[in-house]
């Protein structure tokens, strides 16, 4: 149980790094005035107007930096996945199958939907968070249906016993 305390610990950690990081470097929106536009969804619904880039949401710093920075906001997504497969793993470990199905499908659903909405992505961090959302999906999928199939297998062969 240890080993899984550190993982997530160490999860964590790149994930804060990672958000602060992503902050910064997309807090440089506030200078390129020609972005304010595509780049500022969260302001925009908010329906606050920009003069001099100070008004933009903080949130919309993430967009920008993953849009044109995208490594430390690849890496927020790797953590927050590498966190929920290790919690799905401590719950597995505990024989709460139900549980850890009910989890991945939420993660699964979660991802897919953000896949969805990058795929008419133009820039190159766009296009790498689609991807990275995209295989993490199918992956996550088919290690669902493998579980599930694992486990109607032990059901037969108890049931047959």
């Amino acid at each position: 149980m240890f080993k899984y305390v550190v993982q997530i610990l160490i999860g964590n950690f790149i994930f804060w790094v990672s958000v602060f990081v992503s902050w910064y470097e997309g807090s440089s929106i506030i200078e390129n005035s020609l972005e304010w536009h595509y780049s500022t969804p969260f302001t925009n619904r908010l329906n606050i107007e920009i003069i001099t880039g100070k008004e933009i949401v903080p949130l919309d710093y993430f967009i920008y930096a993953a849009k044109f920075q995208p490594v430390f906001p690849i890496l927020i997504l790797l953590s927050i996945i590498y966190i929920a497969a290790i919690v799905i793993l401590i719950v597995v470990k505990f024989n709460r199958h139900k549980w850890a199905t009910i989890i991945t499908i939420i993660i699964s659903l979660f991802l897919g939907s953000f896949s969805i909405t990058l795929t008419d992505a133009t820039t190159t961090g766009g296009k790498t968070l689609f991807i990275i959302t995209l295989t993490s999906t199918v992956f996550l999928i088919f290690l669902l249906i493998m579980n599930l199939r694992k486990k109607s297998a032990s059901e037969q062969l108890l049931t047959t016993v």
